[in-house]
């Protein structure tokens, strides 16, 4: 039973991604840099932030074995 409630907690963080809007992009609007735990849960957040597309500012980076950053600008 211990292993199945630590498997669906790792389950729920590695969905999680955060994101803080600080700056202006190149094209004036809003950029969101996203952290996320896994590159797929970074990917999944940039989509759902803009569904019409965005415009990369800061290339994806794996920072280390559960941190992936970048930093887009909704189109």
């Amino acid at each position: 039973m211990h292993r199945i409630a630590l498997g669906m907690i790792g389950a729920a963080l590695a969905a999680c991604a955060m994101t803080s809007t600080s700056q202006t992009g190149p094209n004036g609007r809003p950029v969101h840099h996203i952290d996320a735990m896994t590159s797929a849960s970074m990917w999944d957040k940039a989509g759902s932030l803009c569904p019409n597309g965005y415009n990369i500012v800061m290339q994806p980076q794996e920072t280390s074995s559960v941190d992936w950053e970048m930093a887009i600008e909704c189109k």
